[in-house]
């Protein structure tokens, strides 16, 4: 209910009653628990659903991590001691390694029941990404560089899963050493794959937004004004030749094309400052010039009368 409030998922989810209860999303808990018993809560539905709390646990510890690591400074209504941060890290490498060595013990469909609860909260999160874009009129389906690398995870996952068969098919039942060493490895790589899958997307979208939404500022605002102060110029009016220039970084704090990208944005914004401050000058200049030019004119005009 609170993810639907903050708008990450379905609207109908945040639905309360009159009294403030959230009832959409108790009745979908209690029909879900019920439907397990129902069907004799199977030790693969457990362990499917503890795949995805695995990852609930372990993922946040991570996140918390890396935004004290890149944003020491942002406001926080609780500040964790770094030792807690740094046992939450070795809770989230402990339950990753357990759930290598241990997971595929419950066979390869309980695997891929645990990768569809994984990616349950993603497909929820797009369904309500698509109903706000349609309400404003957008198109359903954005053309995304987080949509495009999050498919493209999404693919390698079917093509492991389609390779560990291939490859189990083809070993003895013999070699149950084998197997279980090919089941590990399936299971590592599909982790690898749903957390890149989930993180990675998010990360370089992020980044490429930023650098999107400073360039839009850029050109909407001192890019914009240099135009018309130089249409300005032509015409003589040197009171409209003014440029605003509001400086503001883009910061990124990955080491790689984005972040270099990132750099040489900040650079261009830095120029054009420069070029700002240098069109301010010309202007003050010009105008110092225009008035010594006037009153060179007309004491020129007083003397010969």
């Amino acid at each position: 209910m609170q993810l639907a409030e903050d708008g990450l998922l379905p609207e109908f989810l945040a639905k309360r009653s009159r009294t403030d209860a959230p009832w959409v999303a108790t009745l979908i808990t209690a029909g879900m628990a019920i439907a397990f018993l129902l069907i004799g809560d199977p030790l693969w539905l457990i362990a499917a659903a503890n795949f995805t709390y695995l990852i609930g646990i372990a993922m946040p510890n991570v996140a918390v991590w890396l935004l004290r690591r890149n944003e020491p400074e942002m406001a926080r209504p609780y500040r964790a001691p770094r030792g807690t941060i740094v046992l939450g890290l070795s809770a989230a490498g402990a339950w990753a390694l357990t759930t290598v060595l241990g997971f595929q013990q419950f066979g390869l469909p309980t695997v891929l029941a645990g990768i569809a609860f994984a990616y349950s909260g993603a497909a929820l999160y797009a369904w309500r990404k698509m109903s706000d874009r349609w309400k404003l009129g957008l198109p359903i389906v954005a053309r995304s560089l987080h949509l495009k690398l999050t498919g493209a995870m999404l693919l390698v996952l079917a093509l492991d899963a389609t390779g560990y068969l291939i490859a189990v098919g083809y070993v003895a039942r013999e070699q149950a050493v084998l197997i279980a060493a090919l089941e590990d490895i399936f299971v590592l790589v599909a982790l690898l794959t749903i957390s890149v899958g989930l993180i990675l997307p998010g990360m370089i979208a992020h980044s490429a937004v930023e650098v999107s939404t400073a360039a839009e500022h850029l050109v909407s605002g001192t890019l914009a004004d240099f135009s018309r102060a130089m249409r300005a110029l032509a015409a003589g009016d040197l009171e409209a030749a003014k440029a605003r220039f509001d400086f503001a970084p883009v910061i990124i704090h990955s080491r790689d094309e984005v972040g270099e990208m990132a750099q040489s944005f900040n650079k261009l914004q830095q120029e054009i400052g420069h070029a700002a401050d240098g069109l301010a000058g010309a202007r003050a200049g010009l105008s110092q010039a225009r008035s010594a030019l006037t009153e060179t004119n007309e004491r020129l005009r007083l003397e010969t009368l």
